[in-house]
């Protein structure tokens, strides 16, 4: 990590105008392809502030004393509505590479942009390296860092990040911390530092490589590599744990392992606190990590050339984002065993560069699992580390660190070296257990594997529809339970628990009808006897994804899928700065899809081909339109169609659908401007387009884009798009609640009979069978669709008791009745799995019989 040496206090030196960038781009004849209107805002500033302008601004690194983001003039007004007046630096420098250093070590071809008492802002040549003359440089990227993803919590915590309630701790995970050992931390740390220098491009430093290599070639489970990003440095050191479930998936865990004496690269370089303490913490975990089994991949990384300007880890993050990989979190360590005397013993996180809620989670973590062990947070005005690159490039990061503003002071010296340098060796221990704690929780031990095939659209209004779903238990624990959470037509989120087949794994359980037509939307969650719980559709979080069919009768008037030989029709164009509407096959690249929901192609913007990024631009405002649609005659139209949107809250950009030219859609807009939409999967988009397309002979739909200058995700994409005439679907005479009924337990069922308003008053009968409804049983002018049988006999024996409550009555004015079976508890284990057949028939004279339904018994 670089070190602080506290200098005479740096204003603003110099800058690089506008014009003096044109001059030197007129020399190289380069185009000047950075940022234009490079800006400081002076810091600390609040974490919530600071993620606003990632989210609205080009945002090139928080440095703790303060913060650099592009702004243009609108930008610039943006900012002073903010309170934030921001110190304008011109464009970014042609040729010349931007990085922050300890003001007291500029190098001595930089120039001076701008410095604070404890961080310096200074341009030099392109492929510096801030290797010369510096003891530690932060490389600042030119480029738009991707939109980061945020962290989210794993759902085996049990309350919120920060709030009064511990996290609970997982038995899993619980019995990893006691065997951290504080001896191998100082073994490995004295092995480590016992080297002369490890500096990057030292020959000494690959004797450093060999001994890592050779400790994690002994810890079983481990598949060992090494990254060479530069030929003139040693490589990054790798061992990856595959995850069991989700290997996409990836947790990062960093320390690096090279080391600098500041006054010249000759000198010793022991490095024993910077950074051998935070390799040696690494190690312990990945000895203790290799041990368990986890859905997520786990991915220890021993970076090099953090000393040079944090070289090893942003070519892996930027490796990473090109990738478009899936970083669930990066946690780093780098320098935790030296404590002042009188220090507290505690453990500290930067709030710069790194995510809030991902530091949160694990001070929770820390809470949770190592209670001895106080945390703290804080500004790193000391440098950065290996982190900083993974925030810059989007993905959510922490560091934990011995102390923000009592670290060791001999750091980059010959002098950091045991035992004075790294001395407290119980705190290292400490700080090791919570990032174990930590990483385990977010490699998520494997405990379920859940399966289920989404129900799909239905024109039967009455239901139920029928559930079911695979829970297998990949630990010693067994599935107790599984939920289905549902609502309909976007009301209320209800919960119905489905039951145990008499199949091994086997839930089942159905939902509620819905009247008329509409829209159900649903999610699954396990819970095993450990308390541990898996959900579907995969999100990180228990309802982050969601499951939709819809209920009714639609009659397609116009359908397209985009798959013909010409555009058949449809028309884009730019109304500002760009027009990104292709139609193709979609590159999977800025959270777009990788393949269509049907067929080859979709339109979309940026769709991510040869020189596309997939991410829709800055400022944009554009539109896809439709030919006129002839609609006469159409009545209670729909919009429905396939997206993959992702876009910013509308509060800084709009994704919006018009008919002729009125907004009927646009993605929602909330205080803060915090809720970005971004679909994960293809999602059916119904949209009531009645009021304005019904009979009409000339209807024009336009999906359209806006954009500020801020962040920018992929936008849309469309596919299997009808507009059709939507109506209520069929209810069935005979209806029932629910498909599945517990018989050990006992239960209820409800039955609605609808025998029109032509029966109203007339006597009905509900009857139930074992033995199925085929062939039936003629009865006066209609066949029953039962077989009548003993369970028959029983239903009437027992007619209008608490058993079967109103199983017999008069049909109301609407020719309607409801009744309800309850279930005696304790059946025998004989009926588990047994069907129950349901009809009813009006009788004087006996000319109407319903539809059968089928009630299984469940054990």
């Amino acid at each position: 990590m670089r070190a602080l040496v506290i200098a005479a206090l740096f204003t603003l030196v110099s800058s690089f105008p506008a014009a003096q960038a044109q001059q030197a781009e007129a020399e190289t004849g380069a185009p000047l392809t950075r940022p234009a209107s490079l800006a400081v805002l002076a810091g600390p500033l609040p974490s919530d502030t600071v993620a606003l302008l990632r989210r609205a601004l080009p945002f090139h690194g928080d440095f703790g004393d303060f913060l650099l983001v592009q702004a243009d003039a609108g930008q610039q007004r943006w900012l002073a509505e903010r309170g934030l007046h921001p110190l304008l630096l011109g464009a970014w420098p042609a040729g010349r590479q931007l990085g922050v250093v300890d003001p007291a070590e500029l190098p001595g071809d930089a120039t001076l942009l701008y410095a604070t008492a404890h961080s310096a802002l200074v341009a030099v040549d392109a492929g510096h390296g801030f290797a010369t003359g510096c003891l530690h440089g932060v490389p600042v990227s030119p480029t738009r860092q991707r939109p980061g993803a945020a962290f989210v919590m794993p759902a085996v915590a049990a309350a919120l990040p920060g709030s009064a309630a511990l996290l609970a701790t997982d038995p899993r995970i619980a019995p990893l911390l006691p065997q951290v050992s504080a001896s191998n931390i100082e073994a490995t740390v004295a092995q480590l530092s016992s080297n002369f220098t490890r500096r990057a491009d030292s020959a000494q430093v690959l004797v450093a490589r060999d001994w890592i290599l050779a400790q994690l070639a002994a810890i079983p489970g481990l598949t060992v590599t090494t990254e060479t990003f530069n030929g003139s440095y040693a490589p990054n050191i790798v061992a990856t744990k595959t995850g069991a479930v989700h290997p996409e998936r990836l947790v990062i865990l960093g320390a690096h392992y090279d080391s600098i004496n500041g006054a010249g690269s000759s000198l010793a370089a022991p490095g024993a606190d910077d950074n051998a303490s935070g390799s040696a913490g690494l190690l312990e975990a990945a000895r203790l990590l290799a041990q368990g089994n986890y859905e997520n991949t786990v991915r220890c990384v021993w970076f090099c050339a953090e000393e040079l300007g944090l070289l090893g880890s942003e070519a892996m993050a930027a490796a990473l984002d090109a990738q478009d990989e899936h970083v669930v979190a990066m946690l780093n360590m780098d320098m935790i065993a030296h404590r002042e005397a009188g220090d507290a013993f505690d453990l500290d996180f930067a709030t710069n560069n790194t995510d809030p809620s991902l530091v949160q989670f694990c001070r929770d973590i820390t809470a949770a699992y190592v209670p001895t062990l106080p945390t703290v947070t804080g500004v790193l005005t000391a440098g950065s580390s290996d982190h900083a690159p993974f925030a810059g490039h989007g993905f959510p990061a922490a560091f934990f660190f011995e102390d923000l503003t009592q670290f060791s002071q001999v750091i980059h010296t010959a002098n950091d070296a045991l035992p004075s340098s790294p001395n407290d060796f119980t705190l290292a221990r400490a700080i090791t257990q919570s990032f174990v704690a930590a990483a385990a929780t977010l490699a998520s031990p494997v405990d379920m594997a859940l399966v289920h095939v989404a129900l799909a659209d239905s024109a039967d209004s009455g239901g139920p529809y029928a559930l079911l779903a695979e829970a297998t238990s990949l630990s010693a624990a067994s599935v107790v339970a599984v939920e289905a959470h549902f609502s309909l037509n976007g009301g209320a989120e209800q919960v119905v628990s489905l039951l145990p087949s008499v199949n091994p794994a086997s839930w089942v359980g159905s939902l509620p009808g819905v009247a008329g037509h509409g829209e159900v939307r649903y999610w699954l969650l396990a819970t095993d006897s450990g308390g541990f719980q898996q959900w579907l559709p995969e999100s990180f979080a228990p309802g982050g994804a969601t499951y939709g069919f819809s209920v009714g009768t639609y009659t397609p008037a116009y359908t397209e899928g985009f798959e013909g030989a010409s555009d058949a029709g449809w028309t884009h164009a730019q109304l500002a700065t760009q027009d990104d509407w292709q139609r193709g096959a979609p590159q999977g690249k800025g959270g777009d899809p990788a393949v269509a929901a049907a067929g080859t192609s979709v339109w979309g913007n940026d769709l991510g081909g040869s020189g596309f990024n997939g991410i829709y631009q800055p400022n944009v405002n554009n539109f896809l339109e439709s030919p006129a649609l002839d609609l006469s005659g159409k009545t209670g139209l729909h919009l429905r169609y396939k997206r993959w949107l992702t876009v910013e809250d509308a509060l800084f950009d709009q994704a919006t659908i018009k008919v002729n030219g009125t907004t009927v859609w646009t993605n929602p807009a909330t205080p803060g401007g915090g809720s970005n939409t971004a679909d994960s999967a293809w999602t059916l988009h119904d949209v009531d387009i009645s009021a304005l397309a019904d009979d009409n002979p000339a209807v024009k739909l336009r999906f359209g884009l806006q954009s500020d200058g801020g962040l920018e995700f992929g936008g849309w994409n469309l596919d299997e798009l009808q507009v059709s005439s939507v109506g209520p679907g069929a209810v069935a005479s005979l209806v029932t609640s629910a498909l599945h009924v517990s018989g050990a337990a006992g239960g209820s069922v409800s039955f609605a009979v609808h025998g029109g308003a032509a029966r109203a008053g007339r006597k009905y009968l509900l009857a139930l069978s074992a033995s199925g409804s085929a062939p039936g049983t003629p009865a006066g002018s209609v066949t029953i669709p039962l077989n009548f049988d003993a369970v028959t006999s029983i239903g009437f024996q027992f007619l209008n008791t608490p058993l079967f409550a109103n199983f017999g009555g008069l049909l109301d004015a609407s020719g309607n009745a409801a009744a309800t079976w309850i279930v005696p508890p304790g059946l025998p284990a004989a009926a588990a799995g047994v069907p129950l057949q349901f009809a009813a028939f009006t009788l004087g004279p006996l000319d109407f019989a319903t539809n059968a339904v089928s009630v299984t018994l469940q054990p």
